[in-house]
């Protein structure tokens, strides 16, 4: 289900705790514009708002910003003009209330994007259950000396029955933050998360092998984004976490012992030294059969989207079908294919989407695969049972305890069972949660992973492109 509008007040009409986990990437701060309409954020209810045009200040004698968040107090900057929001937008402000009308991602500063990103998360904070978590991705952004040159696509929205369009520009100065450093957004966004009540569970790093190159000489390129894994402030530290649904492959290195040498084969192994008893260093470090505990740097390649939307008929087109299309040369020779209503400058594409691998390997972790109970939405969860199977530690021999007898596995899964009392028959899927929805990955992934699916988007020709994407792979998987 894709549901068009501002994802706070969308949120605010799903029912409570209806929602197990929410695996979303919001606009990063500064980087593009998705032509969406401008939302109000923050001020008074009621306020009948006077917009005033966002203005450049310039400090000629040098000043110093403390973050409100973290305490740190950036080094002065002299005679560099810095805008209030780093770009060229018409962002404006209510001179009555203080309210800000922009686009999220092209806020005034660092602190003002941190204290937006908090405010969806309190909305999301409410939908979700107390044992569920949002895997929230996102990248840095890096403050430059003077405002961005290539710009991006303009804003366009109605008000007052005209058309009007607001033109933005890439990164530039950041009040606060120095020219070419980094802003810190995940550090910031965890900060302020955990000050909300939230648990900062995991900073998982997402390594891009095939990142976007750069033209830098005075530092190494950058190849990653992050991933924060956040528990529900009413959780009490207890949240749902499938384990075994994802493991990776045993390495070499996972059969050495703190001392970096290997324990098998040994009878006596006090002759590798360390600390504890040999009988402990020989167990510990025995894997289960089924790999080793998920680790926290995961390496998936940036994959491109490959769907076009004809936005005058809605007809949307997967992988190879458009270049099957007929097409005219372009003034640079590009191909500009015609949809089959006619129309050649229709078309919708989304260049921000995350490789599909991702949000499955969040949906498998943080939702039950067999799903939950009718009655109050508990998690199905895995069963283990006790088994004696001999335990392989590395590739020449059987692991061995101190007294050299084989070592076994503790227990294997052995489906699934319920978590409550309710005794309410079958489970139901779990619903996911995408509150930035754009392409619709997350929800292609929910899909195929057999789970309900609720994304909120506010462009509404993103909304349907979406739609149609899903609807093909419900399709499919029927």
């Amino acid at each position: 289900m894709i549901l068009t509008g501002d994802a706070r007040k969308v949120l605010a009409e799903l029912p409570a705790h209806s929602v197990q986990c929410c695996v979303t990437s919001p606009p990063y701060f500064g980087l593009r514009s998705y032509n969406t309409e401008p939302l109000i954020w923050g001020g008074g209810d009621g306020c009948e708002h006077e917009w005033g045009g966002a203005k450049a200040i310039r400090k000629s004698s040098g000043f110093s910003a403390k973050s409100t968040l973290t305490g740190f107090t950036s080094p002065s900057v002299k005679g560099r003009r810095l805008n209030d929001c780093g770009f060229n937008t018409d962002s404006a402000t209510c001179t009555i209330c203080g309210a800000w009308r922009g686009s999220f991602g092209a806020e005034q500063d660092v602190s003002s994007y941190v204290a937006h990103s908090q405010e969806i998360l309190r909305v999301v904070k409410r939908v979700l259950r107390t044992d569920g978590l949002v895997f929230w991705n996102i990248a840095d952004s890096r403050a430059t000396s003077s405002p961005g040159t290539g710009k991006m696509q303009p804003v366009t929205w109605n008000e007052d029955g005209k058309t009007k369009k607001a033109g933005m520009k890439r990164m530039g100065p950041v009040q606060g933050v120095p020219a070419k450093s980094l802003c810190l957004i995940p550090q910031r966004i965890a900060i302020a998360a955990q000050e909300d009540g939230w648990y900062v569970v995991s900073d998982i790093i997402w390594d891009k092998p095939n990142p976007m190159p750069e033209s830098v000489r005075d530092r190494p390129s950058k190849s990653y984004e992050h991933i924060l894994v956040l528990g529900h402030p009413d959780s009490k530290g207890k949240w749902f976490w499938d384990q075994e649904a994802e493991r990776q492959a045993l390495t070499l290195a996972d059969s050495r012992n703190a001392t970096g040498r290997h324990t098998q084969g040994h009878r006596d192994g006090t002759k590798y030294g360390g600390t504890g008893s040999p009988a402990y260093r020989a167990k510990t470090f025995v894997n289960p059969a089924t790999g080793a505990n998920l680790r926290d740097v995961w390496r998936f390649p940036t994959g491109g989207f490959s769907g076009e939307y004809c936005t005058a008929c809605g007809a949307y087109y997967e992988g190879g079908e458009q270049r099957r299309l007929p097409y005219r040369e372009g003034e640079k020779g590009e191909k500009i294919y015609r949809c089959k209503c006619g129309r050649d400058d229709s078309w919708l594409s989304h260049f921000a989407t995350f490789p599909i691998e991702l949000p499955l390997r969040c949906i498998k972790l943080g939702s039950s695969e067999w799903g939950q109970c009718p009655k109050c939405g508990t998690a199905w969860g895995r069963d283990t049972v006790k088994t004696r199977e001999p335990q392989t530690q590395s590739r020449r021999m059987a692991a061995q305890d101190v007294e050299g007898n084989p070592m076994y596995r503790g227990g294997h899964h052995n489906g699934w069972s319920p978590r409550c009392k309710c005794d309410a028959g079958e489970p139901i899927p779990q619903t996911i949660l995408d509150c930035f929805s754009g392409a619709g990955t997350t929800g292609l992934a929910a899909i195929r992973l057999g789970r309900s699916y609720i994304g909120i988007e506010l462009n509404p020709n993103y909304a349907a492109m979406s739609e149609k994407r899903l609807a093909r792979e419900g399709r499919l998987f029927e």
